[in-house]
């Protein structure tokens, strides 16, 4: 039997099977931090929807496919469905990668703004 591995060892063991840094993770997945992804990976649970930004970054998927066979009422057969779970919605998607590909500002450009808050 397989050992069973949470959201977390997953990912990080994935990470360092194809060669990434947790900073290329981090950038490739939307985070403002490195900081941010080494906080989800030592913290005892993960969001779904960060795990799926993780796997997505990394060239990956996350599929859900059933333990049990259920039989096709068509043919008869017995099938062991599966689905891909979608991180967001086709609208929600482009606005991710919109914010994916915004220039962050540095945290001093964002104290020198002018007192204008703006």
């Amino acid at each position: 039997m397989a050992k069973k591995m949470i959201a977390q060892d997953i990912a990080e063991d994935l990470r360092k099977k194809r060669g990434y840094s947790q900073s290329k993770v981090a950038e490739d997945s939307g985070f403002n931090l490195q900081s941010n992804y080494g906080a989800w990976i030592n913290s005892k649970s993960m969001r779904v929807d960060n795990f799926i930004r993780i796997l997505r970054a990394m060239g990956c998927q996350l599929i859900v496919k059933t333990r049990e066979s259920i039989k096709d009422p068509i043919t008869g057969q017995d099938t062991y469905p599966s689905w891909e779970v979608a991180l967001e919605s086709d609208t929600d998607r482009e606005v991710f990668e919109k914010q994916k590909r915004k220039p962050r500002r540095k945290k001093s450009d964002e104290t020198n703004d002018g007192g204008d808050g703006e």
